[in-house]
This record gives structure tokens, C-alpha cells and sequence, in this order.
């Protein structure tokens, strides 16, 4: 038999290689034609009703993925049970992964395909790696020669995401992952990280202070609580550490413990500025406003000169109504923090006391353009986009809000939000949340404070939407 060359080898090799390549894109684009099969079948038409109601669904994995579980195909259950003088299809045109340009881009195909009486759009998540003026669909040969061909071809995602995936598994169990996961809104992966870390690591005052910090914005202050306390034993004088537990204190109420760390604190290093700002805090929350001034001017005065500070600070002066104290105060805080509305709405009430209308008028301006840029602009054009499609083929247009998010930014996409119907779906889920558990209602959290839905979340969200469909007209 004859030796292969060695550059027979490697060329060997690397056709082997390609073959594989090629095999699995075959195998996963296979399954993608089966899921869109599927979809297809479920989304076929019944006609034989005479007052049948189509919805059209658009969107991601949220709206695409549970089979007989999404919500989409909850919602046609629930609404041809309370409605049973009209027979309604809901037709679920969710797309895995998809972002909202490319749903804008498919709309007018379904429109003429289904002719819906309603479309229902929830979108916007996939959008966050997307900037204004990108084409709203690749050419052919950006298909062919993209600098980032893994969106396009099946395989080189799966590479793409696989190579993610191991940079958040880099260290494992170290700070540096947890604080990965932190920064994706991934809050139960880095609490189980800092778990870890803390107990191997009983020395290290930061791997407290991080997780205290998670267990703080995921609102579980008795954890947050416990975990600091554990620090304390063993950095009884750590002033982080004191003014972090005071301050946890101060968000639950209880004043009296907060003064004993603080007091605390105070024993060692009576003019820190952490300490100082903290103290603050708690004078303020007390409505003891003189001392709340006092503490918050000392604070900045000695380094603590940050948005927090100033923002307090000017929220004391309008409380004591100083108010040209508090528009500079509050004027400080939002040069610090342009992008930050909370400052705007406090000054705004400064100029209103001074009566100052053109100071106010500037303001508001200035707080309008603050909220209209912080959405994705990608975005805001897709939902103006939609909104027109719809408009121009008479069709109602239902937005859905993300669980557990505020509905109001999704309405500033809007150029004119009266001609909307907008789903609220921020207090039913954190009710939900909080009565039956997180992992009751989503399977995941891959946007931080959601995921996707179990089928009990999904028949949440469904029954939301069949409140406002049943209560509008077509």
C-alpha cells in the first residue's frame, strides 16, 4: 500500500474537516425547515367559520418557542373560550433569534398571506448589537462575504455562541466569572459564583461585597443582610462593610439598626466619604433635613462628589425648599449623569419653584431628548416602521411589553402612541414572581430580569393579551 505524503495528509485532513462542517450545517438548517414545518402546520387557516378572527404574531424566541405551550397558542385557546361568538386564529410567525428589522422586512409578506385582523408584536430584545442606519436585510453578497458570518450560517453560530459560552467559564468559580455574569444580567449564575467563591475565599472582603451586591438588586435584602454580617466577622472594622449593612438598613426601615453601624463606622474614621453620604441617607429618610445637609455637603466636600450625592442633596433643598440650592445641586448631578432622567424630573421642580419657565421649558426639553435616545434607535425605527405597515393595511397593532419591564419607555417609540394597543406586563409578572417563584414562571434568565416563559408564564402573558383583545374592536 502506498504512504500517503504528508501533504496528502493534511490535505486529507482538511477536506475531512470541511465535510463535517458541512454535514451538520446540512443537519441544522434540516432543522430549521422542520420547526418552520411544523409552524407552517399549526399556523394553517380555518376558514370554515364565518366570523373568524386572525391575529397575526411576530417576533423572537419568546414568541416563536413552547409548541403547543407558546403563548400565541394559549392566547387562541383562551380567546375562543371567552368569546364564543367569534371563532379567532392566532397565527405564531415568532422566529428564533430574529431582530426587529428583519421582522419589519417579513410583515408585508404576511400581510398578504394572511390578511390579519390584529398583529401582536413583542421584539426589540435581539437588537442590543444593531445601530442606526445598518441595511434591514443582508444582500446576497453580504451573505456571501460578511465579516460576521456566523449570523448567517448555522455552524459558525454554533462556534460563535460555543466560544462565548467558554469565556464565561474561564476561572471557574473566581470573581472574574461571577462579575461576567453580573454584567450580563445573569443574577442567579453570579450568585451561585460568589456562593462559591466566598467559601473558598473567607479572606477576600470583595467576594462578599459583590454578592451582597447581586442579593441587593435582585431585592433579597435578608440574604444580602446575612452575607454582610458573615464579612463583618471577619473584618469586624471593614467600613465598606458597615456602611453597606447601614445602608441596607436604611432600605428596610430600621433606623436603628443603620445608626449602629454607622455609629460604628464612625469610630475609626468619622470623615469618610462613604460614611458621610451614608449618614445622609439616613437623616434624610428620617426628615431630619438640616443633618441630611450637612452630611451630604460634607461628603462631597472631602471626594464623594458623585451622582448619588448630588442628587440626594438636591432632593434635601427641594424639601426644604431651597430651591436655588437644589437646581445647582441637581444642574451638577445631571453633568455627571446626562443620560440619567431621574436628576431632569427633581430639577424640574427646582425651576418650578423658582418660577423659572424658561429655565423649565429648557429642562424638559432637555429630559424628552434623554428618554427618546435611550431606546435603541434600530429599534424605534422597527416599532415606527411597524406601526406605519399596520396603519396603511387598517390593521389594529398590539405592542407587547417584556415581562417584568416597564411599558412606559416602549411607548416613547411611538411618534403617536393614541393610534397603539399597549400590554403591561410588569406588575402581573412580579406578582407572579413573588407569590409563586422566578422558576415557575421562566425557564431562564437570559435578559436578567426575565427569560423565557415556562408554560404557566406564557399562559400569563396570553391571558394579559386576550383582556385587551376581548375588551377593543377590530
Amino acid at each position: 500500500m502506498k504512504k500517503l505524503t504528508l501533504l496528502q495528509r493534511v490535505n486529507a485532513f482538511i477536506i475531512g474537516i470541511f465535510l463535517t462542517v458541512l454535514f451538520l450545517e446540512l443537519i441544522l438548517q434540516f432543522s430549521g425547515m422542520v420547526f418552520f414545518g411544523i409552524q407552517s402546520f399549526r399556523n394553517r387557516p380555518d376558514d370554515h367559520h364565518s366570523k373568524t378572527v386572525k391575529i397575526l404574531c411576530v417576533g423572537e424566541s419568546t414568541t416563536a418557542l413552547g409548541g403547543n405551550s407558546a403563548y400565541p397558542h394559549q392566547l387562541e385557546t383562551i380567546l375562543n373560550k371567552r368569546s364564543p361568538q367569534h371563532q379567532y386564529h392566532v397565527i405564531n410567525k415568532g422566529i428564533p433569534g430574529i431582530t426587529t428589522p428583519a421582522i419589519v422586512y417579513d410583515l408585508p409578506r404576511y400581510i398578504r398571506k394572511y390578511h390579519p385582523d390584529y398583529i401582536i408584536a413583542m421584539m426589540g430584545i435581539n437588537d442590543q448589537q444593531y445601530g442606526l442606519g445598518q441595511n434591514m436585510q443582508p444582500s446576497r453578497a453580504e451573505f456571501l462575504f460578511t465579516k460576521e458570518p456566523y449570523k448567517y450560517f448555522k455552524t459558525l453560530k454554533l462556534i460563535y455562541l460555543s466560544y462565548e459560552h467558554l469565556k464565561a467559564h474561564i476561572e471557574h468559580g473566581s470573581k472574574k466569572r461571577g462579575e461576567y455574569f453580573l454584567n450580563h444580567g445573569r443574577h442567579a449564575e453570579a450568585i451561585k459564583v460568589f456562593q462559591k467563591y466566598t467559601h473558598n475565599n473567607p479572606k477576600d472582603v470583595e467576594g462578599y461585597l459583590l454578592l451582597a451586591k447581586v442579593y441587593r438588586w435582585e431585592g433579597m435584602f435578608d440574604q444580602a443582610i446575612a452575607i454582610l454580617n458573615e464579612a463583618l466577622e471577619q473584618f469586624p472594622e471593614h467600613i465598606t462593610v458597615l456602611t453597606e449593612l447601614a445602608h441596607l438598613w436604611i432600605e428596610t426601615n430600621t433606623f436603628s439598626k443603620a445608626e449602629y453601624y454607622l455609629n460604628t463606622a464612625a469610630k475609626n474614621n468619622p470623615k469618610n466619604p462613604k460614611l458621610l453620604y451614608t449618614s445622609g441617607l439616613l437623616f434624610k429618610k428620617q426628615g431630619q433635613l438640616d443633618k441630611a445637609e450637612t452630611s451630604l455637603q460634607e461628603a462631597i466636600a472631602v471626594g464623594y462628589n458623585a451622582y448619588d450625592a448630588l442628587f440626594h442633596l438636591g432632593e434635601v433643598y427641594l424639601n426644604q425648599q431651597k430651591f436655588t440650592q437644589a437646581r445647582d445641586a441637581l444642574m451638577k448631578a445631571v453633568a455627571l449623569e446626562p443620560d440619567n432622567d431621574q436628576a431632569y424630573n427633581a430639577a424640574l421642580y427646582a425651576f418650578q419653584g423658582l418660577n423659572d419657565q424658561t429655565g423649565f421649558r429648557n429642562m424638559q426639553a432637555k429630559r424628552e431628548q434623554v428618554l427618546l435616545n435611550r431606546n435603541n434607535p434600530v429599534t424605534r425605527q422597527s416599532f415606527q416602521k411597524l406601526h406605519a405597515l399596520a396603519r396603511q393595511n387598517g390593521i389594529p397593532l398590539v405592542i407587547v411589553q417584556y415581562p417584568m419591564l416597564p411599558v412606559e419607555p416602549l411607548k416613547r417609540m411611538f411618534l403617536e402612541p393614541n393610534h397603539v394597543l399597549f400590554v403591561d406586563n410588569q406588575e402581573v409578572f412580579k406578582n407572579a414572581v413573588q407569590t409563586e417563584g422566578f422558576n415557575a414562571v421562566f425557564t431562564d434568565n437570559f435578559a436578567g430580569t426575565f427569560g423565557h416563559c415556562t408554560p404557566r408564564g406564557n399562559r400569563i402573558l396570553a391571558e394579559n393579551i386576550a383582556e385587551l383583545i376581548v375588551n377593543s374592536k377590530p
